[in-house]
C-alpha cells in the first residue's frame, strides 16, 4: 500500500510500463478535507495505491497523474470595491 498526496481530486492515474502509459485502476481516492483552524486550511487529496511487485528484481514503479481540473472564469471584484490591492480569495481552486 502506498499513499500519495495529490493537489486535486479530479484526476486519472496511469502506470508507466516500458515507456507506455497504461491506465491504473487499482487505487482508492481519499477526499480533500478542511482543517477547522483559524483560516480553514484545505488539506490536499490523497490516493492510496495497491502496488504489487511481481518481478523480484523490480526496484521501483513509475506513475503519472493527469489532472482533469475545473477551468473557470476569473472572478471580478464586487462593483462597490474601491480598494487598490487585489482581493486574494476571489479565484481559489475549486475542489469537486
Amino acid at each position: 500500500m502506498v499513499e500519495l498526496e495529490v493537489p486535486y481530486y479530479n484526476y486519472t492515474l496511469y502506470e508507466i510500463v516500458d515507456g507506455k502509459t497504461i491506465e491504473f485502476t487499482n487505487y482508492d481516492k481519499l477526499l480533500p478535507r478542511t482543517m477547522l483552524n483559524s483560516n480553514r486550511t484545505v488539506v490536499k487529496s490523497y490516493v492510496m495505491l495497491h502496488v504489487k511487485f511481481e518481478n523480484p528484481h523490480e526496484l521501483s514503479k513509475a506513475y503519472l497523474i493527469k489532472n482533469h481540473g475545473v477551468i473557470r472564469e476569473k472572478q471580478a471584484p464586487p462593483a462597490n470595491y474601491t480598494g487598490t490591492t487585489e482581493i486574494w480569495n476571489l479565484n481559489l481552486p475549486v475542489y469537486l
